[in-house]
């Protein structure tokens, strides 16, 4: 007999079969709480996510509107409306390359300043 099957066969089946059902749950119960903890920080990372992603947007919004004016639509004498409109903005244009993405950046800017004016200034 070598030496690993013996060392086996005398000390290691013994002791593993004694605590059988001792040693699988334990190892259940460490799957339970590996899959709890991997539920909880996944969660703690989504959070953290969102805000960063919400405080970039803002960011990006805040750094348009100093970049851009608004722009008034012209009015004509004679037709000038009874309630003050809203202005109209211009799309960015960040880089000639990009036009995608300047869009994008200008409609979240307008989502944000609306979702501003009806949630009386929270943002999401």
């Amino acid at each position: 007999m070598q030496g690993t099957t013996c060392v086996y066969t005398t000390f290691l089946q013994p002791f593993v079969s004694r605590h059988e059902l001792d040693i699988d749950q334990n190892l259940n119960e460490l799957r339970i709480r590996a899959g709890e903890m991997a539920v909880v920080w996944w969660q703690r990372g989504s959070v953290y996510a969102q805000a960063h992603f919400y405080e970039l947007l803002d960011y990006m919004a805040s750094q348009s509107n100093r970049a851009h004016p608004t722009i008034s639509p012209p009015v004509h004498p004679g037709n000038a409306p009874q309630t003050p409109c809203e202005p109209t903005q211009v799309p960015p244009q960040v880089c000639a390359c990009f036009p995608l993405f300047s869009m994008l950046c200008w409609q979240l800017q307008n989502l944000l300043q609306k979702s501003n004016r009806t949630s009386g200034g929270r943002v999401f």
